[in-house]
């Protein structure tokens, strides 16, 4: 090759050099050198690069003339005897038990992120000892939730071991309660509420519920609605569009007066909700041959005196259960996702690690912080159990 030929070649290299390196004009094309005319200034929001990071923890040990034992001091940035730390292992289960992400998309997550390596069995281990030591605070909610005026309750399917259990909810608006139980009868709501609940129970119209004494009850008149809705699906007879009209009428009247409480007088209040109740009584003694009019006359026999509670106290009280079924929805969602639990050992962490997130942030906190804050302080001040306490000396 040539000196001219190597002149050429360079030159060609030290053109597209040029060109990469030195912007252009993105309307022609011509590069743009020289110094910038002018500034501007451009934020933007990333996330950092994680990785994986290996604290190392330098224990003093003391001898205590006293107890005559070696102590040491709590270490809250992880559980007694674990090498996972605090934050990770409240992560992982903010993950799963709050949003809804599936154990096996949680290991897929921490590893591709920031290269953590951990096992489907290993997160529940870790579950479950973050569940041991907020046994207490769930005890707190349960009974919070007992002792409040109005409280509503519902159950959905749920599964233990491929075999069919149901998940319970019992909430209020601050807070709410989940029980994982392989019966859908009243002995369940008997083993939360008691025999005789003091307050407002606002629930559907499933059997297990009627089993209870209360102050008072409300049915939810939307599944009513629903179930209306279901026979128009099936049925054009004129007698059942006519008693239908009268009952949705009824209904509606009802919820109307509920929400204008507060603007009309005590004494046209008062006789309006009686109104009500006489056209109750008069549809529930209207004579029927049909077979889903007389079906629903015998449920509204039944709970004739549970359907308008809440105008007694249309501030508190909700003619739906709505708030309950909004606390159903992420756990149904879960359901879809994963195998729900396979031991009764994790349906109760399922149930504990539940409540405590959904409470928090029902109350306006933010749960992961929160649930950092509490497992924290119980490590500090040695309020752990037994079980993790052995487990702490074991792997010392």
């Amino acid at each position: 090759m040539t000196r001219s030929h190597l002149w050429g070649v360079a030159t060609i290299l030290a053109n597209t050099f040029f060109r990469e390196c030195t912007p252009s004009c993105p309307d022609c094309g011509i590069p743009l050198t020289g110094k910038p005319t002018e500034t501007r200034v451009r934020l933007t929001e990333d996330i950092p690069v994680v990785s994986v990071e290996v604290v190392k923890h330098e224990i003093e040990r003391k001898y205590c003339p006293n107890c005559q034992n070696i102590v040491e001091p709590p270490v809250t940035d992880a559980l007694p005897g674990s090498s996972i730390g605090i934050r990770l292992a409240i992560y992982s289960a903010y993950l799963h038990y709050f949003i809804g992400v599936s154990m096996r998309n949680i290991c897929r997550l921490l590893q591709n992120s920031s290269g953590h390596t951990v096992s489907i069995g290993g997160l529940f281990h870790i579950w479950n000892r973050l569940a041991t030591l907020l046994e207490a605070e769930y005890d707190r909610i349960a009974q919070s939730i007992k002792g409040a005026k109005v409280v509503g309750g519902d159950e959905t399917g749920w599964r233990i071991s491929g075999k069919l259990a149901w998940l319970w909810a019992f909430a209020t608006e601050k807070a709410c309660v989940y029980i994982i139980d392989k019966s859908r009868g009243s002995k369940v709501v008997h083993r939360f509420l008691g025999k005789v609940f003091s307050g407002t129970l606002t629930c559907d119209f499933w059997g297990a519920y009627n089993k209870i004494k209360a102050f008072a009850k409300q049915r939810c008149l939307y599944h009513l609605f629903t179930d209306l809705r279901k026979v128009d699906a099936k049925t054009t007879a004129p007698e059942w569009k006519e008693w239908r009209k009268k009952l949705v009428r009824l209904l509606r009247d009802a919820i109307r007066l509920g929400k204008r409480w507060e603007t009309i007088p005590n004494l046209s209040y008062l006789q309006k909700k009686n109104a009500l109740h006489e056209r109750l009584a008069d549809l529930i003694l209207s004579p029927s041959t049909h077979p889903d009019i007389t079906r629903l006359i015998k449920r509204l026999k039944r709970h004739k005196d549970e359907l308008f509670t809440f105008l007694d106290n249309p501030q508190e009280i909700s003619p739906y259960n709505n708030h309950l079924e909004r606390m159903m929805r992420p756990s149904v969602l879960l359901r879809k996702i994963s195998q729900q639990n396979r031991s009764l050992k994790s349906a109760r962490v399922q149930a504990i690690m539940m409540t405590f997130f959904r409470t928090i942030y029902m109350q306006g906190f933010n749960p992961f912080e929160k649930m950092l804050e509490t497992v924290q302080g119980k490590i500090a001040s040695g309020k752990t159990s037994n079980k993790l306490i052995q487990e702490e000396k074991l792997a010392a």
